[in-house]
């Protein structure tokens, strides 16, 4: 069986047309260390469980202002080497974006581009093709759309939808959708950088060049990442 956690990032600084859909593809095998090692990182970070924890906190004294930027950063170093095992990734990250605008059209745009990418179950066997959806709750998304969208597009890889995608509101107890909204936030900073990034970069100041070193020293301890322009 597959877990699939879905959530979205906008950048409405850098692009206010942006959006960007991001999902973790996760085995049930593998689920149980990869919850032990969030919040044995999130443990160690000292963050208060009722505050949320989100991506665009890294660098900032929000949400939790007693922990330090530099704890921030080591439990999101964490996070992303979580997705090592032993042998290999212990998840997928898929990263759809699209520069079209934050609205319920784009966002199912790039709910698509992801189910079209994602890896074919196995096989058949037993609950080997069998898939559950957990999806951070947007007030636009109808539930009877989202069922329909998810379960044709599942259906066309080889997956038996787990009865309907889950619409969550995310928390530091919904780990998998936390995970996803760090793994955006990062890639959100990856791609909205202008493609003479030498050029860029020398532009920066010398704050926004050392976020940028850590946020892609990051994203390349990630064992796996699947990135998808619509």
């Amino acid at each position: 069986m597959k877990f699939l956690f879905i959530d979205e990032v906008t950048y409405s600084q850098k692009n206010p047309n942006f959006l960007g859909v991001g999902a973790i593809l996760i085995d049930s095998s593998n689920y149980v260390k990869f919850k032990e090692n969030f919040y044995g990182a999130f443990n160690g970070l000292g963050w208060k469980l009722k505050i949320e924890f989100k991506g665009k906190y890294l660098f900032s004294q929000k949400g939790d202002s007693s922990v330090s930027v530099d704890k921030r950063i080591d439990f999101i170093h964490k996070i992303a080497e979580s997705s090592k095992a032993k042998r290999n990734a212990r998840y997928t990250f898929y990263f759809a974006y699209t520069f079209k605008g934050n609205n319920t059209e784009n966002y199912i745009l790039l709910l698509r581009s992801i189910l079209n990418s994602i890896s074919k179950p196995p096989s058949k066997k037993r609950d080997k093709n069998l898939i559950a959806l957990h999806i951070d709750r947007r007030d636009d998304l109808k539930e009877q759309k989202l069922f329909i969208e998810c379960n044709k597009g599942l259906m066309k890889k080889g997956y038996i939808l787990l009865e309907k995608p889950l619409l969550i509101s995310s928390s530091n107890l919904t780990p998998g959708i936390v995970t996803v909204d760090i793994l955006c936030y990062l890639k959100s900073w990856d791609v909205l950088n202008p493609e003479d990034f030498s050029l860029f970069y020398s532009q920066l100041c010398d704050i926004n060049k050392k976020k940028l070193e850590i946020i892609r020293k990051i994203i390349s301890s990630l064992k796996n990442v699947k990135e998808i322009q619509s």
